[in-house]
Order: structure tokens, then C-alpha cells, then sequence
């Protein structure tokens, strides 16, 4: 693009660390809304409105757009770790027990179809 878009490239550095924790949550408030724990998944949205507005005023005002990029990621991993604490009491998982499976993972990505 002829350096047209130079300026945004920090912002997607910066969400790229959204990549270790979106599929985590992502699976993690499937498992709790499967489970029929909607309440607990309704006051967990609470929770994301007040840490997101918390996060936002504090990084927006001091560091701009960079600030705001990185609100949206702490506020991502704080709630999926609340999340966590909270289904690991009902269900006994555990990232290093998920990481251990990497042998899966990397069957899974060498079935790929993009990768031959």
C-alpha cells in the first residue's frame, strides 16, 4: 500500500496477543453456556463492561489510539482468566494438560490443506 498504512501496524502488533487468549475464551464461555451457567456468564459480561470502561478511561486518555488497543487486550485476558478460575471449579482443565496435546495440535495443523 505504498506505506499508506504505516501508522497502524503497532496497533495489530498489539492485538496480535489477542491470539493466546480469544480461542481460550471463546471455548471457555461455549463450555459455561452449554453447561446452562448463563447467569454466571451474564454477571461475567457485567464484569467485562466495568473492566473494559475501568481499562479504557485509564489507557485511552494517557496513550491514545495505542492506549485503547491495549484496554481492548488487558481486558480480554483479565475476564478470560476469571473465566477460567471460575470453570476450573467445575471442570478439571488446565493449560499445561492442554499444552501437552501439542502432538494433536500438530497432527490437526499438518491435515491441513493449506500446508503441504
Amino acid at each position: 500500500f505504498g506505506g499508506k498504512y504505516d501508522h497502524g501496524s503497532p496497533l495489530v502488533r498489539t492485538f496480535g496477543f489477542l491470539a493466546f487468549v480469544v480461542p481460550w475464551n471463546a471455548v471457555i464461555v461455549s463450555y459455561m453456556l452449554g453447561m446452562g451457567k448463563v447467569k454466571q456468564a451474564f454477571y461475567y459480561s457485567i464484569a467485562l463492561i466495568v473492566i473494559g470502561c475501568v481499562s479504557y478511561a485509564a489507557l485511552t486518555t494517557r496513550f491514545g489510539e495505542s492506549g485503547t488497543a491495549w484496554a481492548f487486550v488487558i481486558t480480554m485476558y483479565a475476564i478470560t482468566i476469571l473465566i477460567y478460575m471460575y470453570i476450573r471449579k467445575i471442570v478439571p482443565v488446565s493449560i499445561t494438560g492442554v499444552v501437552r496435546r501439542g502432538k494433536d495440535v500438530w497432527m490437526f495443523i499438518k491435515t491441513l490443506p493449506l500446508i503441504k
